[in-house]
């Protein structure tokens, strides 16, 4: 007796309907040919229209830059700032802020990020402040200098006047020239200056009007060998309040924070 087909080869029949047989064997039913240059079918997807952006404010600006603003061949003990952000009390360090009388000393307060122009940090300073940075000077060869300074909007960049003084005696140097405002509003005040036999320092003081203030960043003092382009700036003679001022500080610096002095020789413990 003859039994019908199994549901498993009925199934395998009905897959086999749409090949055909060759003398190679079973191959697939052939596809639809389309011509080289057939347009394109109806239902394919076509790429999405670019989106224009829209206009408005600028909401942040991404940069790179070093977190400490450094600059090789720095003269300057801390030029951007960095280590020059504790109480005084004595502290040697780079930077020392004083009364507008050099009388007294004071911290030397400081604003963070985005604020500032090169580094991590960056000096604020208030009217009726001074500012004196310590540095060294190239040897066999002139120096030059470049400070920024972002004032208020309604300040000529001369309200803040960077003068190049010798560490020691405090013999005024030079004047930094200020030029106009950048398209962030920092002033750069540069000057050059010839060689010289004693260390330089960097005594800042300023105009500025009540209840406003400036920042100080990116100081750098170098060797005139071209890595630094300076303004030429004249010889400058104080006033006698600015020579009396300088005189006076002159006196506080050198009684805290000896500046290339020798150090007097220890005396022996007698017991």
């Amino acid at each position: 007796m003859r039994r019908g087909l199994a549901p498993h080869a009925l199934v395998a029949l009905t897959a086999l309907a749409g090949c055909r047989v060759d003398a190679e064997g079973l191959s697939p039913a052939p596809l639809p040919v389309v011509s080289a240059d057939a347009g394109p079918k109806a239902d394919a997807a076509a790429p999405p229209a670019p989106v224009a952006p829209i206009p408005g404010a600028v909401k942040r600006t991404v940069m790179v830059r070093d977190p400490f603003g450094a600059t090789p061949g720095n003269l300057l003990v801390d030029g951007d700032f960095e280590l020059s952000t504790v109480p005084h009390s004595g502290s040697q360090l780079g930077w020392r802020a004083y009364t507008a009388d050099g009388s007294r000393e004071l911290d030397t307060h400081t604003e963070t990020g985005g604020l500032c122009r090169s580094g991590l940090r960056c000096a604020i300073l208030d009217p009726g402040m001074l500012m004196f940075g310590r540095g060294t000077s190239a040897s066999n060869r002139g120096n030059v200098a470049s400070l920024w300074a972002k004032l208020p909007l309604d300040a000529n960049c001369t309200a803040v006047r960077p003068i190049l003084v010798t560490c020691d005696t405090f013999a005024v140097g030079k004047v930094l020239v200020g030029g106009k405002r950048d398209p962030a509003g920092w002033c750069h005040y540069t000057a050059a200056l010839s060689q010289q036999d004693s260390a330089t320092c960097l005594y800042i003081d300023s105009t500025l009007a009540p209840a406003t203030y400036a920042l100080l960043d990116a100081a750098v003092l170098g060797p005139d060998d071209g890595t630094i382009h300076a303004q030429e700036a004249e010889f400058w003679v104080p006033d006698a309040s600015t020579a009396l001022t300088l005189e006076t500080l002159r006196g506080l610096v050198q009684s805290t924070m000896p500046l290339g002095r020798g150090r007097a020789p220890r005396r022996a413990i007698e017991r």
